[in-house]
């Protein structure tokens, strides 16, 4: 017969064992649940870049309103034209 003591101890170790077992099934699932996330997320960037451009075909006041977004913060002078000149500030 067993023991009182050694019945909950049992039942305590199978319920550690359980949780465990819960535990490694949430992360895995929780893994794989991020990787469809990333997999939607380079999706719908594909998409938009490959969409970007064909808004520029109408519009060449947004091509120069993103050229000029994509100059870093730290260039204080940006001069296009024949002569193009962009100056960063000196340190």
């Amino acid at each position: 017969m067993i023991s009182n003591a050694l019945r909950e101890e049992i039942e305590n170790h199978r319920c550690a064992e359980v949780q465990d077992e819960i535990n490694q099934v949430q992360a895995a699932f929780t893994a794989v649940t991020e990787a469809q996330a990333g997999v939607q997320q380079a999706k719908a960037e594909a998409e938009a870049n490959k969409e970007h451009p064909l808004g520029y075909e109408g519009c060449s006041a947004c091509v120069q309103i993103d050229t000029l977004k994509a100059i870093p913060p730290n260039v204080t002078t940006f001069a296009p034209g024949i002569g193009f000149a962009v100056t960063a500030p000196s340190e």
